[in-house]
């Protein structure tokens, strides 16, 4: 038992490093295509969500909570504006991801086999994962008033969220598929 508690930490703070370290890289390469200090058309850390909940499940949504606490960027924030914000961040995805998965032509691609990810299911978690977050930051921004929950910042959430989604899992899908390939050819 202890060892899996410790496990699921380990997946958790890997989760969380790896959240911080897209979304620095985001700021920095895609600082252009800002809406706002939240919104961003392209956000490539939305692909760390569904990828967290499919590889590691609950440590992976601890690990995008965690995350969000370290990159938000906006301080100070009350502790529930920063629960709120934080859950917005990582529950959608193990919602978009389980309500999938009751979909039985998804369920065998959904199992953790991201070389089985075909590209129609790769728009479903992108587009059902993007629209449960940007819909939850909307509201999650009501508890936070150093920010603004605007149509407009939705719409570019949902956008950035989907478009960063898709492209990394679309991207992560062919090369393991590659080496998945090589492996079996060799």
């Amino acid at each position: 038992m202890l060892t899996r508690a410790r496990s699921q930490l380990i997946y958790a703070l890997i989760v969380a490093f790896l959240w911080s370290l897209v979304f620095m890289f985001n700021e920095a390469v895609f600082a252009g295509a800002q809406l706002n200090v939240v919104a961003n058309l392209i956000f490539l850390p939305a692909m760390i969500r569904p990828l967290a909940v499919l590889l590691f499940g609950g440590a992976g949504v601890a690990g995008l909570f965690l995350g969000a606490i370290i990159t938000f960027p906006v301080s100070p924030l009350t502790l529930p504006a920063l629960i709120a914000v934080s859950a917005a961040s990582s529950v959608p995805a193990w919602l978009a991801l389980n309500l999938l998965r009751k979909r039985p032509s998804l369920t065998s691609q959904l199992s953790g086999e991201l070389a089985g990810l075909q590209l129609s299911t790769i728009l479903q978690i992108a587009i059902l994962t993007a629209a449960l977050s940007a819909t939850s930051h909307y509201f999650a921004f009501w508890y936070t008033p150093q920010t603004t929950h605007s149509f407009e910042q939705l719409a570019a959430m949902f956008i950035g969220d989907a478009l960063g989604s898709m492209l990394m899992l679309w991207f992560i899908s062919i090369v393991l598929r590659g080496l998945k390939g090589r492996g079996s050819s060799a």
